[in-house]
Formats: structure tokens, sequence, C-alpha cells
């Protein structure tokens, strides 16, 4: 029986409004808000938990530091690129620190990956947290795949930002898009932590 020119309830009637507007939705994820430059704000910051360029006292000082050793252009494709991991602080790119902690969890994860346990490479996420502090959090990369510091391992962004246990939905990530390639230059996001 056709619906045109059938009268409803008017409770019937916002129940069919409400379903109509429901379905319009869709499953989209709520939007980043207008305006954040991640890269920018961390590039100012003078307080960066795990950072891997050295922090100056003030912002203009951070600033001219990383300014006499990069373009901006460099210090993205620097901070973004996937990078062999040394075993100390001392071994530096320019000023970026290359060391990494790789934990027992993460060398049986590189090695459950099918990776090389003599070449695993690192890759850095800008993190901004609710609370307005940021990070670089390291993850890793091996065989295609991506490794947190607890040794979990996710297949590129959109399953680690579905299942990782170490953001909250309300932290803000800048991420390569094709988080797991190597060296991973490329389009760079800006979304939520956590779906």
């Amino acid at each position: 029986m056709p619906l045109i020119g059938k009268r409803f309830p008017r409770s019937g009637s916002l129940i069919l409004l409400a379903l109509l507007l429901l379905s319009a939705c869709g499953s989209g994820e709520r939007p980043v808000p207008d305006g954040v430059d991640l890269f920018g704000e961390y590039v100012r910051a003078t307080n960066v938990k795990n950072d891997r360029i050295p922090t100056a006292s003030t912002s203009a000082d951070r600033l001219a530091n990383i300014a006499a050793h990069y373009t901006p252009e460099v210090l993205k494709s620097r901070l973004f690129s996937a990078f062999p991991c040394t075993e100390n602080s001392a071994a530096r790119d320019g000023l970026f620190d290359t060391s990494c902690d790789l934990n027992d969890e993460v060398l049986a994860a590189v090695q459950s990956a099918g990776g090389d346990l003599n070449e695993i490479h690192g890759r850095v996420v800008i993190v901004k947290h609710e609370d307005g502090s940021f990070e670089l959090l390291t993850l890793f990369v091996a065989n295609g795949k991506l490794i947190d510091s607890t040794g979990q391992t996710y297949t590129g962004l959109d399953d680690f930002r579905e299942n990782n246990e170490l953001l909250d939905a309300d932290d803000l990530i800048m991420a390569p898009r094709n988080i797991t390639a190597v060296p991973g230059e490329g389009e760079l996001v800006t979304d939520w932590g956590r779906k």
C-alpha cells in the first residue's frame, strides 16, 4: 500500500521523521575542528613528551634552533618519514634523535610480523592530548605492519585508530596516511587518536 496521501498519527509522523534523519546522518566520524595546525603547534611547543628534537626554553628559541637546521618542508619530511632505529640518543639525523626503546614486546612483535630485528624502523606521530599537552608517540614499522610500544600490531592508520589503547578519543594526532610505508613520505592527516 503506497504511503503517499496516507495520514499518520502525530507520534508515528515523529518516529518516521526521526528515522529519516538518522538514516541521513550515516556512520561518519566527528570532524576535526577547523583551523587545527598540529605541526605548527608542535614546532612552537616547549614541553613535548618524548620529543626527538631538543627543546629550547622559549618558543622563539626553539623556532630559531629548528630554522637553523630545517626548512618547514624538510622538517616535516624528517619528522614523518620512517627512520632506522639506533641504540643510543647520541646517534642523530641533524637535530633528530633516532634512538628507539626496543623492549621485549616490540622485538617479539617485529619478529612475529616477519621483520628484520637488525633493521627496525621507527615512526613518530604528533599527539595533542585533550589537556593541550603534546607528545611525539613512537611507533615501529616491520614488514608492512605498525607496532606500538606494547607490542600490539596494526595493519595501518585506521586499524591503529580503531584498536590502540595508548590514546583517547579526544586526543588529536597528525600522521602519514600510509603509516606503514618505509620511508613513508606522503599525505599527512590530522584526526582523532581513537575512533
